[in-house]
């Protein structure tokens, strides 16, 4: 009598079970994470938007403070409208000083506020007694306390052009020529 290999079996049916099931598990758990983000960042960026015109409305009158200190020569002021971050770039001191040592603008115009999410700036255009402009000019900002203050290097952002789009720039003559 001959004998028969034996069929197969159950055994050899269960190593493919648990693979397949782990994998189905781990799909799972992916996809439930990624909806959830999804979800998440989508109710993030919607908060941001509903909240960018007060704010925008907010960031264009701290501008207009900060170009009109500007003009006024008022740079203890300016100074103050750091925030604790950009302070620490520069003492009061040496901050006035270079200040002081430029020509101070005669007129401004706000051309452009921008919020959403971390990223909020203003970009704002100087113009000097002689007519000539100084080009625009981006200050990126955070609200710090109970408002907002300029976050970024605002000596190198008065020598340069905006960083976030929008036209204009230095045109020489003031501030580092």
């Amino acid at each position: 009598m001959t004998s028969e290999p034996p069929a197969p079996g159950p055994r050899s049916r269960k190593p493919m079970k648990k693979p397949l099931k782990r994998i189905l598990v781990v799909l799972t758990v992916l996809l439930t994470l990624c909806c959830v983000g999804g979800a998440t960042v989508t109710g993030i960026v919607g908060y941001s938007l509903s909240k960018a015109p007060q704010a925008e409305a907010e960031m264009r009158a701290f501008g207009e403070a900060l170009a009109n200190h500007l003009e006024a020569g008022e740079y203890d002021a300016i100074y103050d409208a750091l925030s604790a971050d950009a302070r620490g770039r520069y003492s009061r001191e040496e901050f006035v000083r270079r200040l002081a040592d430029q020509p101070r603008p005669s007129a401004h115009t706000i051309d452009d506020e921008y919020v959403l999410l971390w990223l909020c700036y203003i970009t704002v255009t100087l113009t000097y007694a002689d007519g000539h402009t100084g080009g625009a000019h981006t200050f990126d900002l955070v609200e710090e306390g109970t408002g907002w203050k300029v976050t970024s290097d605002l000596l190198h952002d008065l020598t340069t052009g905006p960083r976030h789009g929008g036209g204009g720039g230095h045109h020489g003559g003031h501030w580092g020529d």
